[in-house]
């Protein structure tokens, strides 16, 4: 997130940055960002992100205890 905040800071636009392979964001987790700043919604999208991931742990934690 570090080369990320410097290249900002540079005036890359955001989306460059995350098609950059060397940064290694998650295929998925780009197409998330890059429709919530289309939408101008980007925080609503990154907080549905966390909530399913925290649903995908918790199914993970319940399964193993299963």
């Amino acid at each position: 997130m570090v080369a990320v905040g410097r290249r900002l800071e540079q005036g890359e636009p955001l989306e460059a940055i995350l098609r950059d392979p060397s940064i290694g964001i998650p295929e998925a987790y780009r197409v998330v960002v890059e429709a919530g700043l289309r939408s101008g919604r980007l925080s609503a999208a990154l907080e549905d992100v966390a909530c399913c991931a925290r649903r995908s742990a918790e199914t993970r934690r319940i399964l193993s205890l299963a």
